[in-house]
């Protein structure tokens, strides 16, 4: 006999990581809390990029102690995290030939406990 495997999830499992704690060793790299802070603050359905980076980047000011560390990094951080979440299928681009700035449309919803 096969014993039944665990049943695999795939988005549920990377659900899972936009709400655990990052290892204390961890803690000073912009990429580890990138995802988890860009998906956090995408508070509305549709938001415009310039919009998402400003309330991002408010954010981590703000656990920063109000100090900005290589801002640069935190801009290379925040567009590696939309780049993730675009290929996780939690939000997508927007091609409407209306809108003249670049927007994105939340997709899923993520529920805090993972479940």
């Amino acid at each position: 006999t096969v014993d039944d495997t665990p049943l695999v999830q795939p988005r549920r499992d990377v659900a899972m990581t936009l709400f655990s704690t990052v290892s204390h060793s961890l803690d000073r790299c912009p990429l580890a809390h990138a995802r988890h802070v860009a998906f956090g603050v995408f508070q509305s359905r549709v938001m415009t990029l310039a919009d998402w980076y400003e309330k991002y980047f408010d954010t981590v000011s703000e656990s920063n102690g109000g100090q900005t560390q290589a801002s640069h990094s935190n801009e290379a951080a925040f567009f590696f995290a939309v780049h993730e979440l675009v290929h996780m299928g939690f939000v997508k681009k927007l091609s409407t030939g209306k809108r003249k700035e670049e927007a994105y449309e939340k997709i899923a919803i993520i529920w805090g406990n993972g479940r």
